[in-house]
């Protein structure tokens, strides 16, 4: 029996998306970090890095969602106006904490989790 990762929580408007930021604690340094996925199911690459980043949700570092809470939004005509690029051919993952924001281009999820730990003073543990 195949077991799949959990899905992760979408945003789909502008007021989940807005409800999704909240959780980033305003302007507060040592908050969650809020990850949002933008993905498109339509791309492969994105297809193949979505149960990975659901996976990488599920470990124990993140998963008691007090630290760092993942969203996932599709990329279609009305996320699109949400963010400043669109998916070319790529995954994107946007980290905020308080006034803090990182991006990730592609689907190095090496690079999504090193941004994590390093946030949450993790490295090396």
């Amino acid at each position: 029996m195949t077991t799949y990762p959990p899905t992760l929580p979408q945003i789909t408007s502008p007021k989940t998306h807005a409800a999704a930021l909240a959780h980033s604690s305003g302007l507060s340094p040592t908050g969650p970090i809020v990850l949002i996925y933008v993905t498109s199911s339509a791309n492969p690459i994105c297809r193949r890095t979505t149960p990975k980043i659901q996976l990488l949700a599920a470990n124990s570092k993140y998963a008691d969602g007090e630290r760092v809470k993942f969203y996932q939004m599709e990329l279609t005509p009305e996320t699109a106006p949400m963010i400043k690029f669109g998916i070319q051919n790529t995954p994107i993952f946007i980290a905020y904490r308080g006034k803090w924001c990182q991006t990730v281009l592609g689907p190095d999820l090496v690079g999504v989790e090193r941004m994590l730990d390093g946030q949450l003073g993790l490295r090396g543990k």
